[in-house]
Formats: structure tokens, sequence, C-alpha cells
């Protein structure tokens, strides 16, 4: 009987409470402790309001967090898009500057610089921004906006880390410029500029007489950009006459950037053509001087037997 008993207590019962019950009566009041943290456990791990829609978790979401690289003068886009847990809401772009916040933007901000790329939209909030510079690099947050009557909540919706890589500006120069004179002291430079970020490779090399060039350090402009350059130094002996120049700049925001420039020096050969050319324009122009004299005064020779010819005799 006292078996029948036992059994009859510990009957299933599909019911919560039930299952409750029969745990506490294998359990025994020793572990009834125990068993009555985890179920207040398990219940406040699952619990849900129903705010803006049935089912809602109240625990707090993770931004979602995106890494963008791109290149100077593209265009970036910024994409947000809400769901059903959101709304009804709106969504703002700002920039985030360390002490402070830049709005990028806001619906029906005339001074907001950021496109909208479905316009009219609910739950769309990407955006564009065109011609990125090196001003654009930093942390942008797509930020979502509810309102009431009784206050306006906002909370970081997205993050994302725009990484702006600037390719350097290349320019190769000689000073002075050519064609420089025979046994002057020639500087040839071959300049990257205003490049993001640091890590440029720079090299200046002559074909015709396998010199390479002296790199520089880089330096870091004003703006937080960085130049650095490439630079040669020699004197314009005849060796150096018609020597080609090649300036090589490698960095990782696109290929290689090449540039080429060619010396040329007045050696005495080049001098007496110079001067045979200007004796032989000198000599052209006297020429055409005489015969422009010649038609005039046969021009006015003409002019003067016409008039003799139509003017009129003594004897009428």
């Amino acid at each position: 009987m006292f078996g029948e008993e036992q059994e009859t207590e510990v009957a299933p019962d599909v019911s919560p409470a039930g299952i409750g019950m029969a745990s506490l009566t294998i359990l025994g009041p020793s572990q009834l402790p125990f068993l009555l943290l985890v179920q207040n456990l398990r219940m406040c791990s699952f619990q849900k309001i129903a705010v803006g829609g049935p089912g809602l978790s109240t625990e707090p979401r993770i931004p979602e967090f995106t890494f963008t690289r791109i290149t100077a003068g593209q265009t970036l886009v910024l994409n947000c898009t809400l769901t059903q847990i959101d709304l009804p809401a709106s969504a703002i772009w700002y920039k985030d500057l360390g002490n402070g916040q830049k709005l990028i933007y806001r619906e029906r901000d005339k001074f907001s610089r950021g496109a909208r790329l479905v316009p009219g939209s609910k739950t769309d909030f990407s955006i564009s921004l065109s011609n990125v510079g090196f001003d654009d690099n930093g942390t942008y947050y797509c930020s979502v906006v509810k309102k009431s009557l009784e206050k306006r909540e906002s909370t970081v919706k997205k993050q994302v880390v725009v990484f702006v890589t600037v390719p350097p500006k290349v320019r190769l120069e000689t000073s002075p410029p050519s064609p420089v004179q025979l046994n002057a002291t020639v500087t040839v430079t071959c300049h990257a500029e205003s490049f993001y970020p640091d890590g440029a490779k720079v090299d200046l090399f002559c074909k015709n007489t396998s010199g390479k060039g002296k790199t520089t350090a880089t330096t870091l402009n004003s703006d937080g950009t960085y130049s650095r350059n490439s630079s040669m130094k020699f004197t314009a002996t005849e060796k150096w006459n018609s020597s080609l120049f090649t300036c090589l700049v490698k960095h990782n925001s696109q290929a290689a950037i090449k540039a080429t420039a060619r010396l040329f020096i007045r050696t005495e050969s080049s001098r007496q053509q110079s001067m045979l050319g200007l004796y032989l324009g000198l000599f052209l122009n006297k020429i055409g001087l005489f015969f422009f004299f010649m038609g005039l005064f046969k021009i006015k020779a003409c002019g003067c037997c016409v008039a003799r010819h139509f003017a009129p005799s003594s004897q009428d």
C-alpha cells in the first residue's frame, strides 16, 4: 500500500504547475530553495513585453558594426534599414567627432550632406556621400529616433567605420627647366604629395646613366596627409644630354603611378645649330623684305602707267 500511494502521488502532470509539484515531491524539502531560484531565472530570461507589437524582447540590442574602405573621389554608401521592431520611427546619420557629433543626414534638413537612396521610404534610411575625401575618415552612426507625446528616444542601430585612402599626386620636375646650359647644376625631383595613409614608396631612376635618386623621409602635412620625394643632383655634362628620368610611386590606395621626363642640354653642337638657325632665319627674313618692296614698286609703276593711258590729251 505504501508503494501504491507513492506511485499515485507522483503521477505525471502535463501542466507547468504539475511538473513543478512532481519535482518538489521527488527532490524533497531540502532542495526547494534551489528549484525556486532556477525557475525564477528561467522566467526572467524569457520575459517579454508588447510595445509596438506582440512578442518584442526587452533585452538591449547590440548595434550592427561594419568597416568600409574607399578611395578618395568615390561615392560612399551607408546602409541602414529599420525592422518591425524599430517602427514606427525614423533614422538620422551622424559622424562621431570625438568631442561631439556632426549631422550627416536628417529628414527634411536642407543642410544634410547625405543623399537618401530611397526617398520617402519608412524603413530604408540608406544614404550616399559623393566625392569623399580625407576629412570623411571616421565613425558614422545610424540612430533610430522614436517620438511620443511624453519623450523622444534615440537608439544606435548601426555603426560604420569609414577609412578613406587618398592616392598621391605625382609630378616630376627639373630645376632649372630643360633645356639647361652645359655644366650647369641640375636637380631632378620626383614629388609624391598629399597621400593617406603613410607608406608610399618613391623611386627616381635615370636609364641613360643608371642613376638613382635619394629618397627623403615622409613629412606630415597640415591637413593630416603625407608627402615624400626622391631627387637626383648632378652637373649637366654631355653624357646627361637627352637622359630619360622615370618616377615610380607605389601606394596602397591604387596601382603604381609612373611619370617620365627627358632632359636636354645645350652643348657646343647644339649652340652651333642654334646660331646657324638664327642666321638662316635672318637671311630668309631679308629675302622676304626684298620681294615685298619689289612688289610694292611694281604695283606703283603699273599704277603710273595706267594713269598716263587714261589721262586727257592737250589737243582735246
